[in-house]
Order: structure tokens, then sequence, then C-alpha cells
């Protein structure tokens, strides 16, 4: 389904775009209004400039609602500089593989 990257909703947390086509009982609206969107709990998004990455760190968006709307802010991230035998096998675990037998992994 396609996306509409100008709305969005925050349920439970969870961050969410529109999409773009809206049904509304037996009608499907292909660009709603912003009263539409509004109707069916999707807010607009107010979007910032991601700030400049530096050695070791990135950014990555957050968003919060606030006056009817989600705005988008960023949250610095730094690498992690170097995975551990635990870091692989949590992983590969969490990919499904079995070890077949209980491991402890700190």
């Amino acid at each position: 389904m396609k996306k509409n990257y100008n709305y969005a909703r925050l349920d439970r947390g969870n961050f969410e775009y529109a999409p773009n086509k809206l049904v509304i009982g037996d009608r499907q609206i292909f660009n709603a209004s912003a009263e539409e969107y509004a109707a069916l709990g999707w807010l607009p998004i107010v979007k910032t400039e991601q700030p400049e990455s530096g050695d070791g760190f990135y950014f990555t968006p957050t968003y919060a609602e606030s006056n009817g709307k989600i705005v988008q802010s960023w949250e610095k991230v730094e690498y992690e500089t170097e995975a551990t035998e635990a870091d692989y096998i949590n992983a590969l675990e969490d990919l499904g593989v079995d070890f077949g037998e209980e491991r402890s992994v700190e």
C-alpha cells in the first residue's frame, strides 16, 4: 500500500505513516484533504532538517504529537565500535537460529 508521507499518527508510541488512499465507509478517497485525514486521526507532519552526522555517531528521527501535529526531531546515536560474541549469538537467536542447547551469554 502506498503511503502519504505528509500525515501520520502515533499509536502507543509507534509512528505510522498515513495511507495514500483513505477509505471512509464505501468511499475510496485519493488526494484527501487535511480535514479528511484529521477525521480519521491522521495528523500533519512537521519535518525538520537532519543535523549533520560526525565521526562515531549519526542521527535517527523521533516523533512526538504536539498541538494537533506530529513533530519530527532528531536523536543522536553513537555507533557501537565493536560487536561482542554475545551480540552475535543474540542476533542469531533473534533470527531463529537454534543452538540445540541452553546458552548463557553475558
